[in-house]
């Protein structure tokens, strides 16, 4: 019997969008049964994996041809770093406690679970396997997820145990929605191949938070409204961001869709360094606006080197 006669998985081609199915459906059942011949456990369930995985994509117009997979794939790998990078800069805080032992088994073990996902992640994209990042960062999507339902979770005393950790609900709010970029873009659209592109996620993972955090402590502990601190803290993380929306924006056929993925990496920021005092209306919209002027700096400067160019491009003459 051949690759071709196995029959294939009706239950996996369901996930397909009806029209979709019945134009593709053999060709897809015929390839998928290539694909499997003769495998079994994990590598089996990698391959219906993949297949779902696509058919979802399709369902939910998260594909490489739809917009919003388009603005997902220009978001992931800075949505990686950003995640990665918080991750970073909690394992070095809690370092010393670790080390110590004053952080006690029981929390050592969850800061691990907690944080190492992310770093993981970040180390794979890091050498050019897109595939297992994403993989790791579902899993810590899956981690932060559960700790976030654990912090607000309406009894009061659930989710102190998580405070030696310095994570309260706006942080894990952070890195589930960084995640969830991560896992919705197409992998066919995230590019960690060439080292360029490496370069930017490691630079962006770097000098995220942890650099933040650190320039924010040298200038000192005023964070208030109008500080040096304050402006460091809030427009810092989108100006990494903002400099690939100006690269990409003054390119001769600029994408629009990825750089408004990117540009969306740099709003959950706007709470990532405010405490529980500072979480109100006004406070997150300043942080926000403050976050998005760098990306708004960046998009006019595209604008006026394209109108430059414009300009200076010789125009044909005329026909005598």
């Amino acid at each position: 019997m051949t690759a071709s006669d196995r029959a294939p998985e009706p239950r996996l081609l369901r996930l397909y969008p009806a029209r979709y199915r019945n134009l593709h459906g053999p060709e897809i059942a015929a390839v998928h049964a290539q694909a499997t011949a003769g495998l079994t456990g994990l590598p089996l369930l990698r391959e219906h994996s993949d297949l779902a995985a696509h058919a979802l994509r399709l369902r939910t117009r998260l594909s490489s041809t739809d917009p919003a997979g388009r603005i997902a794939a220009g978001a992931a790998p800075f949505a990686l770093a950003g995640a990665a990078g918080l991750s970073l800069l909690l394992v070095v805080v809690l370092a010393p406690d670790i080390l110590s032992g004053g952080l006690g088994p029981g929390l050592t073990a969850l800061a691990a679970v907690d944080n190492l996902p992310w770093i993981a992640a970040l180390a794979c994209a890091l050498t050019g396997r897109w595939t297992p990042a994403r993989m790791l960062s579902l899993l810590a999507t899956a981690v932060k997820t559960v700790l976030l339902i654990i912090a607000t979770w309406p009894s009061p005393t659930t989710w102190r145990w998580l405070i030696p950790l310095g994570e309260g609900a706006h942080v894990l709010w952070f890195s589930v929605a960084l995640g969830v970029l991560v896992v919705l873009a197409p992998p066919d659209l995230v590019d960690v191949a060439r080292q360029r592109n490496r370069r930017v996620i490691g630079a962006a993972a770097l000098l995220g938070a942890p650099l933040t955090v650190a320039l924010g402590y040298l200038l000192g502990h005023n964070v208030g409204p109008g500080s040096l601190s304050y402006l460091l803290l809030y427009c810092w993380p989108g100006l990494l961001p903002a400099t690939a929306v100006l690269v990409l924006l003054t390119r001769p056929r600029p994408d629009p869709l990825r750089t408004v993925g990117i540009g969306l990496t740099a709003l959950p920021w706007a709470v990532v360094f405010s405490d529980d005092s500072q979480l109100t209306v006004h406070h997150i919209a300043a942080a926000t606006t403050l976050a998005c002027a760098p990306l708004a700096g960046a998009a006019l400067l595209a604008a006026v080197v394209r109108i430059a160019r414009a300009r200076t491009v010789p125009q044909p003459s005329d026909p005598a």
